[in-house]
């Protein structure tokens, strides 16, 4: 592979910047445009090296940079990598960059190092995947689940899962290829028993998808009601600060909100919206399309109600929203009336299995149990086990492998011959492989790293 080369650190000011240099020619690159302090060779520099320099351009001297050396296979990519820590001013790394350019590197493509790290074999694709998580975690029950990823415990709970497909699969070849030999070998109740065991290992994997899915992206929850009940104070109040504009004029909010926070470890994503009513212009009226909208994207909705007032019209209309959808009733402004027994009562008729919190918005009151509310809904377990998955990609793997797996159960209890099941097994160890990359085509590969960011 070629020498390639990028900026590994983001961009912007900072005291450092790191230049990472990847590929069989990284050291004498590096050679080319750095000079070392007191005539060392870098070429001579034991992995795991580091030296203080200049990075030059012939005699002209780019920046004062520490040289940190790290051989093949024991580098990040396992190839012969060199890092060039500089200045992290825009235009210091920029020039050392250039100037590695100008020896010999190439520019390196998005995620090129950790696909390098994955084709010779230092990490699978899961890993592979779990570092974007770790660089885009959001809270840290999410860093920690991409770290446990990238260690390798879900890629040590697929090869699980593998090993007895695999196991099933060599006993119906050899009932196959030496049927003499293999007679009485194989039961058909110890056979179902079997493949049904590793589709109960694969329910608990895929079960984790919807924490796994939250942690990474949030939990997408918008903030319904008709005008005036307290939704933009709500969303002032879960984020600590004045985000939305809060008035007694009705209509005031026009536009969605959308407002990142971080709820007992969960990441959501707060969207304040138009309130519900019929609109008094076109814009209010646009802006309560988009309300509606949101409502039904949303992953789940923070019904606000007014406590201190009885339903109205506007407020039943919010009903007709939430069927069918994941809700939390929100009943507002208990400090001017608290317990309205009969807004509790209307909703309990209405969803009689709802979930109904009391707060104020304005005195903040009652946001403990709100929180627990939103938390328990993304299900954020004490005893998550520590192979979580937030990866569509993976999930429909193992969705694929699961469906494969009760092909196999059915061919069987049909009747056909060993061979047609064992082609069922196969296809479901194709789809475990895809997850780690054993399997998985090329382009579909590249795509893959086409989503990480340069440097990485």
């Amino acid at each position: 592979m070629e020498t390639v080369a990028a900026v590994a650190t983001a961009r912007g000011a900072a005291g450092i910047g790191v230049v990472r240099i990847s590929g069989d020619n990284a050291v004498n690159v590096a050679k080319s445009c750095f000079k070392a302090v007191r005539g060392v060779d870098i070429e001579n520099l034991r992995t795991y090296s580091a030296v203080y320099g200049k990075v030059v351009d012939g005699e002209e001297i780019v920046d004062e940079a520490i040289l940190l050396v790290m051989r093949k296979p024991h580098s990040y990519t396992g190839e012969d990598v060199v890092e060039i820590q500089c200045h992290g001013g825009y235009l210091s790394l920029q020039r050392v960059l250039e100037t590695v350019y100008k020896y010999g590197a190439k520019p390196a493509a998005k995620g090129e190092f950790t696909k390098r790290a994955f084709l010779n074999g230092r990490i699978d694709l899961t890993q592979a995947e779990a570092v974007m998580d770790i660089v885009s975690a959001k809270t840290e029950s999410a860093r920690i689940s991409a770290l446990s990823s990238l260690s390798g415990k879900l890629s040590e709970e697929i090869e699980r899962v593998k090993d007895k497909v695999m196991g099933e699969i060599a006993l119906l070849e050899g009932v196959i290829d030496f049927p003499d030999e293999m007679e009485g070998e194989f039961n058909p109740d110890d056979f179902t028993n079997n493949v049904i065991d590793i589709i109960n290992l694969i329910k608990n994997i895929t079960y984790t998808y919807k924490e796994g899915r939250i942690l990474k992206d949030g939990l997408k929850t918008a903030i319904i009601g008709r005008p005036n009940v307290g939704k933009s104070s709500l969303l002032n109040a879960l984020m600590k600060e004045e985000r939305a504009i809060v008035s007694d004029i009705p209509g005031t909010t026009r536009d969605s909100i959308e407002a990142e926070v971080n709820i007992m470890g969960v990441p959501v994503i707060l969207i304040d919206t138009a309130g519900i009513r019929d609109a008094n212009d076109e814009i209010e009226h646009i802006g309560v399309d988009i309300a509606k909208e949101r409502a039904k994207d949303a992953e789940l909705i923070l019904a606000v109600f007014d406590s201190s007032k009885s339903l109205t019209a506007e407020d039943r209309e919010i009903f007709s929203l939430l069927k069918n959808k994941d809700a939390i009733f929100v009943l507002n402004k208990i400090d001017i009336a608290e317990g309205n027994k009969e807004i509790k009562a209307e909703i309990l008729r209405e969803f009689p299995t709802s979930k109904i919190t009391e707060i104020s918005a304005k005195r903040l009151i009652g946001f403990d149990a709100l929180k627990k509310e939103i938390a328990n809904f993304a299900e954020m377990r004490e005893d998550m086990p520590s192979y979580i998955i937030n990866n569509e990609r993976v999930y429909n793997s193992l969705l694929n492998a699961k469906k494969s797996l009760e092909d196999a159960i059915n061919s069987q209890k049909s009747g056909l011959s060993e061979d047609y099941i064992v082609i069922d097994l196969r296809e479901a160890l194709s789809s475990l492989g895809e997850i780690t990359g054993e399997t998985l085509d090329d382009d579909i590969i590249n795509r893959i790293f086409e989503d990480f960011c340069i440097g990485k």
